[in-house]
């Protein structure tokens, strides 16, 4: 079978128009960001989260991938009590976690003192506390009443 010619010119693909940065109002500015509670998910005012590591990772990382938001993470007066009990449990987690990791690291030591021990050890150790991140909890800037 022979291929049909066809005469003229090949389609022209079509351009792409490059995409436009969106302009976003920094995070740091509270007058342009929203405020979110992160028990109830709602848009409400209360104390601020802290911005440790975990959450300062997750916004860079959602910089690089475009999907950043602004907003800007709080504690709603009624969420406190929920709040203590969730960030309770993510601490008792993470000291179980730590034990665990300690342990598996020096049993591993133990049974292989040789550099495959050492590197054995320390990546079930590693492994073991990235696990206590599931159940991560932000930590907040609230006020004890006296």
């Amino acid at each position: 079978m022979a291929k049909k010619k066809t005469k003229g010119k090949p389609a022209k693909k079509a351009k792409r128009s490059p995409r436009k940065k969106q302009k976003t109002k920094k995070a740091g500015s509270k007058s342009a960001a929203k405020e979110i509670c992160v028990v109830c998910a709602k848009r409400k005012k209360g104390y601020p989260v802290t911005d440790d590591a975990y959450i300062v990772a997750v916004r860079s990382l959602k910089e690089k991938l475009n999907m950043k938001t602004g907003n800007v993470l709080v504690v709603c007066e009624e969420c406190v009590p929920k709040y203590k009990e969730k960030r309770a449990r993510f601490e008792k987690y993470l000291a179980i976690h730590a034990f665990f990791a300690l342990a598996g690291f020096l049993l591993a030591l133990y049974l292989s003192p040789s550099l495959n021990g050492f590197l054995g050890g320390s990546a079930f150790a590693l492994f073991v506390l990235v696990l206590s991140l599931l159940t991560y909890f932000p930590g907040a800037e609230i006020e004890e009443e006296k």
